[in-house]
Formats: structure tokens, sequence, C-alpha cells
């Protein structure tokens, strides 16, 4: 199996959101609750509004990433806690879509798997080059491919 995934998606999953949503949550409870801070109404509607805002488009952008492999068979999927494969037969198409540095990559079955219908993964540097390199799963990627 080859990880066509980046790297970064442990960070961009579960560090990142983490962080975020400890640091700006804990910033939040404090402007609400804490008698000895000065703001207005506001203010306090304007930081629950921020904070809820960021934790909804971490979740949409990260959150929601899932590790990928590839072999000359299957894919493999993982959320870090359970791993599926699904076999080529199954996808319906690929989109890659290209956001300057990052490359998502959105998987459409055929018949919804455990993570549904759809699954999003970040493009490493490995995933063009195993699918140029790897002919049998060319020819099974074949016309579902989109950019």
């Amino acid at each position: 199996m080859t990880n066509v995934s980046t790297r970064f998606t442990v960070f961009l999953k579960f560090f990142l959101p983490t962080m975020w949503i400890v640091f700006f949550g804990v910033m939040t409870l404090t402007i609400l609750f804490d008698k000895e801070v000065d703001v207005t109404f506001a203010t306090q509607i304007t930081m629950v509004i921020f904070f809820l805002s960021g934790a909804g488009i971490l979740y949409w952008a990260f959150m929601r990433l899932k590790r990928v492999e590839m072999d000359e068979t299957h894919l493999y999927v993982t959320n870090y806690h359970k791993m599926y494969k699904y076999p080529y037969t199954n996808i319906e198409r690929l989109e890659i879509l290209d956001f300057w540095l990052l490359k998502a990559v959105k998987v459409y079955f055929k018949v919804p798997g455990y993570f549904g219908k759809k699954v999003v993964f970040l493009a490493g540097h490995r995933f063009l080059p195993f699918i140029r390199d790897h002919a049998s799963v060319a020819n099974q990627l074949q016309g579902k491919l989109k950019r």
C-alpha cells in the first residue's frame, strides 16, 4: 500500500482544530462569563459568532479529511480509528480540486460505504505518480478522473 494523501492530514484533521477550538473557546467563555472583563453585549455576540463560524469552517475544511492509501486493487480509507478498503470498481468518479499549494481529491462511490458516498482527502506528492506508474490502477480509473 502507498499513502497517497498528504502527511499533514493528521495535523490538519486533529491538531489545528483542537488548538483553535481550545484557544478561542476559552477566550469566548472568558468574555462571556468573567465578571472582571468589561465588554459590551455586541462584543460578546461577535465573539460567539466568530467562534462558531471558525469551528464550522474548520469542520468543513479539515476535520472531514481522511487518510487514503492505494494498491493495485483497492483504495484504503481511514479516519485514524478504522480502515476500510474499497475496490476500484466501486469508484464512480474522482475530482481533483486545485487550491494552489493543496490538491483536494473527492472520491465518489457507486455504493456508499462506512464513510458515506463521498470521501475527501488532500493529495500528497505520490498520488498522481502512483496512478501513472501503475497501469492496472490507471486502467481501472480511466474515465473516472476529473480535474
